[in-house]
C-alpha cells in the first residue's frame, strides 16, 4: 500500500494559492466498534430516525384513527339523566260543591265568606255541570284543598264512597270535608245558616 507524505498548511498555500480548489463529500467511514465517540454517533442517528418516522407515524394513527373510537365509545357510556319534576300543588283554603251557582248564590256566598276573611276569588266552586267534560280528579289536579264543603251534593260525585254526616266535619287526609242543605235551603232557613255558621267557625 503507497503511504503519501503529509502536507503542512505551507506548502498547501504555497502550491494552490492561485489555483480554484473544490469541495468534495466523501462519504465519512464507519467508525470502530471500540471508538466511544462513533458509538454514540451511531446512536443518535437511531434516535432520530424513529423519531422522525416510526414514532410520528403511531402518534398520527393514534390522533386520526382512534380518537373518533374513544369518542363514539365515551358518548355510548354516558348514562341517561331522568329528572323526575317536582310540581308544587297551589293551596286553595276552600272549595265549594253545588250542583249550580246563580247571582243570587253569589251574593249570599260572599256575604259567608268575608265572615271568615275569604272571597270568591280566594276560592273554587266545582258545579255538577262541570261533571260533563271531566272528571274531579283531573279538575284537581295541581291544587291542594285545605277545605271541602258540599251544599247538597254527595261527596261520592266527586270519587268519594264514604257517608258524610249533614254538618258534621270530617278529617280525612289534612282536609276538612263538610256536607250540609243545598244553597237555596240554608239561604231561607236560619236554622240551617245557624249550623253552616257553627261548622265554619270550626273549619276557620
Amino acid at each position: 500500500m503507497n503511504n503519501h507524505p503529509a502536507i503542512s498548511s505551507e506548502v498547501f498555500q504555497a502550491l494552490y494559492l492561485n489555483e480554484d480548489v473544490y469541495w468534495v463529500e466523501c462519504e465519512k467511514p464507519k467508525s470502530n466498534s471500540n471508538d466511544n465517540l462513533g458509538a454514540i454517533s451511531n446512536t443518535e442517528v437511531v434516535v432520530k430516525e424513529e423519531v422522525t418516522s416510526e414514532a410520528v407515524e403511531k402518534i398520527s394513527k393514534i390522533i386520526i384513527a382512534e380518537t373518533p373510537e374513544i369518542k363514539e365509545e365515551t358518548t355510548e357510556k354516558i348514562p341517561e339523566i331522568i329528572v323526575n319534576e317536582v310540581v308544587e300543588k297551589r293551596i286553595i283554603p276552600l272549595l265549594l260543591i253545588t250542583d249550580s251557582i246563580t247571582e243570587a248564590d253569589k251574593v249570599f256566598l260572599e256575604k259567608v265568606l268575608n265572615a271568615v276573611k275569604l272571597s270568591l276569588v280566594d276560592i273554587e266552586v266545582f258545579t255538577t255541570d262541570i261533571l260533563k267534560t271531566t272528571d274531579f280528579r283531573t279538575y284537581s289536579i295541581g291544587k291542594s284543598y285545605q277545605r271541602i264543603i258540599s251544599f247538597g251534593v254527595p261527596f261520592s260525585k266527586i270519587g268519594m264512597a264514604r257517608m258524610f254526616m249533614p254538618y258534621e266535619i270530617t278529617p280525612i287526609k289534612n282536609v276538612q270535608f263538610l256536607m250540609t242543605e243545598t244553597l237555596v235551603v240554608v239561604q231561607n232557613d236560619l236554622a240551617h245558616k245557624r249550623q253552616l255558621w257553627g261548622c265554619l267557625q270550626q273549619m276557620f
